[in-house]
C-alpha cells in the first residue's frame, strides 16, 4: 500500500497502540498491521499472518478484538463476500473497505484484465476486469453486491464511464451490506437496467 495506508488510517482516526487487521492484504499488506488474514502469505511485511479462506472460514479472534480493519481490493474477487463482511464486523470496531465501482466493471474491455499483448486475439474480451465476480455500488449507505455475469452485461452495455472508479466505504460497529444471491435472470437483468438508467450522465 506504500503510503496509501496512512491516508486510510488517518480517516479512521488511528491512534498509537490500536490493533489493526488487514483482510486480504497478502500481496500488499498494511506495513503496521498487527494481523494479516489471507489465503496465502507472500512474506511482504505486515504483522502476523493468519492463513484461511475468508469465504468459508471464520476469523480466529473474539468480538471487537481489533480497533481497525482495512480490506482493500479483495471482496470483488470472492465467490461469496458474505462471511468476510460478517466477520470483519464482528472482530473489528471500525474500518474501511475499498472495492472497484460497478461503473467501469460494466464497460467492455478488449482483452482479459485490460491487458492486450500484440499477439492477443481480437475476439477475446470481457466487461471490466475479467476475474472480478461482483458489481458493487454504494446505495443509501449500504454496500450493494450483484453478481457480475458477463453474457448478461451484453444486454445493458455501458460504452464508457466518467464516474468514480472505486468505492471507499467507511463503517463503524457494523458493515451495512446487501448481496443479490438469487440468480434469477429477470432480477439480474432488472438490476443491470436500473443501474444503467440511473447513471446515464456518466456514460453518455
Amino acid at each position: 500500500m506504500k503510503n496509501h495506508y496512512k491516508e486510510l488510517l488517518h480517516l479512521l482516526n488511528h491512534q498509537p497502540g490500536q490493533k489493526i487487521l488487514d483482510v486480504g492484504g497478502a500481496y500488499d499488506p498494511v506495513p503496521i498491521a498487527d494481523v494479516v488474514i489471507d489465503y496465502c502469505n507472500l512474506s511482504r511485511g505486515g504483522g502476523e499472518y493468519v492463513l484461511l479462506d475468508i469465504t468459508t472460514q471464520t476469523f480466529p479472534f473474539v468480538d471487537n478484538y481489533f480497533d481497525i480493519c482495512i480490506c482493500s481490493q479483495t471482496l470483488e474477487d470472492l465467490t461469496s463476500p458474505r462471511l468476510a463482511l460478517e466477520e470483519m464486523s464482528r472482530v473489528a470496531k471500525r474500518g474501511i473497505i475499498e472495492v472497484p465501482h460497478r461503473g467501469p466493471e460494466s464497460v467492455r474491455n478488449d482483452h482479459y484484465n485490460s491487458y492486450k499483448p500484440a499477439c492477443a486475439m481480437s475476439e477475446v474480451w470481457h466487461f471490466g476486469v475479467g476475474h472480478h465476480k461482483w458489481l458493487i455500488e454504494e446505495r443509501q449507505g449500504v454496500l450493494s453486491f450483484v453478481p457480475k455475469i458477463q453474457y448478461m452485461l451484453m444486454n445493458y452495455p455501458i460504452p464508457q464511464w466518467r464516474g468514480i472508479g472505486g468505492i471507499r466505504f467507511q463503517w463503524e460497529d457494523y458493515i451495512p451490506y446487501d448481496i443479490l444471491y438469487d440468480i434469477e435472470e429477470g432480477d439480474i437483468m432488472q438490476n443491470y437496467e436500473r443501474f444503467r438508467n440511473e447513471n446515464e450522465q456518466f456514460w453518455q
